[in-house]
């Protein structure tokens, strides 16, 4: 397939689509897309702002004001009613245990722990002066609808992900051991019904995805033989998240098609 195809069909998909749908393909390496399409938008984040907010507690982590194993104390009232991770008598937990579960099963009781741990305004104070990052921007906690209907949200956008995502791959934050670290979290994503939904090939990736009512994210690297891909996947004001989750798998499995032709 020539990349002029691969980008008409995901076009031609994309616009035929009940949801609005952003897409984002890029070799970390070059200053050019491989496939854009709608990607200069702002969009609410859902839960891949989460990999910001992993980055802000790293950069605790790299100048000594917490650890991994700083010890967060943890109430009853603290646990969400959807968290899995802490449906169980707990007290306290690492800031370690909290970023895995945070990142790779998107707890938002995790997630709510962290935010509180490390300030919101420090969430937005690094993505704006360390990552350089224009939409990104955390106002409320998990699941607080009160804030939302406040007209409180969470942001971000494509090029935004890519921003932080190619920091994080070229090293060029935290040390290169803490960034080894924030991918080895990311690769360990559980959720696969969104770009991965028909990737049946055992492929490399660091990602995070994202849901809400009608709306579903997947943004994140993806490692293939001789290059490093960003990627980023969007679909908002959709009929039904399973159909956006089918979407964008179908139009992920067409880049991942042209990808292996490429690198062969």
């Amino acid at each position: 397939m020539q990349l002029q195809t691969l980008c008409e069909k995901c076009a031609a998909e994309a616009s035929a689509a009940s949801a609005r749908v952003s897409l984002l393909v890029q070799d970390i390496s070059c200053s050019q897309p491989l496939l854009e399409h709608d990607a200069q938008r702002h969009l609410v984040s859902a839960s891949t702002i989460k990999t910001q907010i992993m980055l802000t507690t790293l950069d605790m982590v790299q100048h000594g004001t917490l650890s991994l194993q700083t010890l967060v104390p943890i109430s009853s009232e603290d646990i969400l009613p959807d968290s899995i991770a802490f449906d169980r008598p707990i007290s306290k937990v690492a800031v370690e245990e909290l970023l895995h579960w945070m990142i790779c099963i998107s707890d938002n009781t995790a997630t709510n722990l962290l935010i509180r741990l490390v300030g919101m305004e420090a969430v937005n104070r690094y993505s704006a002066e360390v990552l350089h990052l224009t939409a990104t921007k955390l106002e409320r906690k998990m699941l607080d609808w009160d804030a939302l209907q406040q007209g409180r949200n969470n942001f971000t956008s494509p090029h935004d992900m890519l921003r932080t995502y190619r920091a994080l791959a070229q090293k060029t934050i935290l040390t290169p051991e803490l960034c080894d670290y924030a991918l080895s979290v990311l690769s360990c994503q559980q959720d696969k019904t969104v770009a991965f939904r028909y990737i049946w090939e055992p492929l490399r990736a660091a990602h995070k995805t994202g849901e809400l009512d009608g709306l579903d994210h997947d943004t994140g690297l993806l490692f293939l033989q001789n290059h490093t891909y960003f990627f980023g996947f969007f679909a908002t004001d959709g009929s039904s998240n399973t159909e956006n989750q089918q979407l964008l798998g179908r139009l992920f499995r067409m880049v991942i098609d042209y990808l292996k032709e490429v690198e062969a």
